[in-house]
């Protein structure tokens, strides 16, 4: 072989080497196009997963508001009803001192 003909013979396998690497990377981005196309479709049901969640919870928003409400009315029920209680316990030590005060009137009176 002549040097012209090795210098075709080299340029001819980097052509074909050329070509190959070219069709690597067509079928690789190919892939990747590939992939990228079923994460958006996967990222498209998340979201609507996601808009799907925040409508329940908009809609179960005021049942949370009424829920705080109620709690906070059973706070302050508990706090009446402890009141109501120490009221009535000292009503009921006023009531029995004043049922016993005639007895220890005429105790003391006899005692005179």
């Amino acid at each position: 072989m002549t040097t012209g003909q090795l210098i075709l013979h080299q340029l001819d396998q980097i052509n074909r080497q050329m070509a190959e690497e070219r069709k690597a990377s067509s079928e690789s981005r190919s892939k990747v196009y590939t992939r990228l196309e079923q994460m958006h479709v996967q990222i498209v049901e998340v979201v609507h997963r996601v808009e799907a969640v925040e409508r329940t919870v908009a809609s179960h928003s005021p049942t949370i508001a009424e829920y705080l409400q109620v709690k906070q009315q059973v706070i302050g029920g508990g706090k009446a009803g402890k009141l109501a209680w120490a009221v009535g316990i000292i009503l009921l030590n006023v009531i029995a001192w004043l049922a016993g005060l005639p007895s220890a009137l005429a105790a003391w009176v006899k005692s005179l």
